[in-house]
Order: structure tokens, then sequence, then C-alpha cells
């Protein structure tokens, strides 16, 4: 609804989001479409991306310097910060008919990605090319908390409280 009318993004008529059996979500159409027909067209007025970080007035500046420095790859320090701070915001965002839709906690007692795996759950990869991925992913991610959560301390932006509270103590 979000995407059609603040956005004005076009959808099959058959288009249905729905969850996958992986605990993901995904778009699906229950039968053929000819080839090259438009299932789904977004602006980019309803995408997240680098952008919408430089372009925050808070987090612009230092994620423009973090961009200049830290060179290819850094784009998604930018997107997981715009991301962080609207979600801190809760309704008060104009992101968060989207946000909201996002998987902020893991659902079921499945762990489709290692990345939520125990480090004796990570053991069963010994031995396989999945172990040294998901552990590079780990690395990755803890690298960009170094570098976000100083800065979002350092605005007075809050990152980790629930939704409807504000500030980090």
């Amino acid at each position: 609804k979000w995407l059609r009318e603040e956005h004005g993004a076009t959808f099959a008529d058959d288009l249905n989001f729905d969850a996958t059996r992986a605990d993901g979500r995904g778009v699906f159409v229950p039968r053929d479409h000819s080839p090259g027909a438009s299932l789904l067209q977004v602006p980019l007025s309803a995408c997240i991306s680098e952008n919408t970080a430089l372009e925050d007035p808070q987090l612009g500046g230092v994620m423009k310097a973090l961009l200049e420095r830290s060179g290819s790859g850094s784009e998604v320090v930018a997107v997981v910060a715009i991301l962080l701070k609207e979600r801190a915001r809760g309704s008060a965002s104009e992101w968060w008919p989207y946000i909201e839709t996002l998987p902020w906690t893991h659902f079921g007692s499945e762990r489709v990605s290692p990345l939520f795996w125990t480090d004796s759950e990570l053991q069963s990869l010994q031995g396989s090319r999945a172990l040294r991925e998901a552990r590079q992913l780990r690395d990755q991610l803890d690298a960009i908390v170094d570098v976000l959560f100083p800065i979002f301390r350092g605005k007075r932006i809050p990152v980790m409280a629930p939704v409807g509270q504000t500030g980090n103590k």
C-alpha cells in the first residue's frame, strides 16, 4: 500500500508478497507471464540506499567522510546506519511502513543464516567453505558495529532503543 500510494509503485495484478519456507519474504505470481512483462516497478524514491544516508542531515557528513576513506564496500555501512536511525524513530520515520516489514528479530527456532548460529553450531561446518564465509560475515558485521556505534552515540541518535523510546544511556 505504502509503495503504491506514496511512491507510485506498480504491481502485476496477481503479484503476492508472502513468507518463504526459509523464514524470509518473497514475491510470488501464481501463473506464468509473458517474457519481458513488468511484474513490479519500484521508483528510486522508495529505495533506501547509500544516497539516503548521504542526504540525511544527521548522518550525511559522517557517512560521506567514511565512504571517501573506506572505499568500495562501505556503502553497506551507510545503508545500515540509515536503517538503524530510521528504525529508532519508529512511526515518526517516513520509512516506517517499509522498516516495520524487515525481519529485525529471528523467526522461529530454525536459524537460517550462520550469522546467528552459536560457535558450537558453526563447528558443524568444519572443513567447509561455508565456515570460512560465515566467519568472514561475522567479521564484517563486527566492523560495521565498530564504525557505527561511536557515530550514533556521538550524534545522540538512539540505535538500540525499542521503537517508541528514545536515546541510549
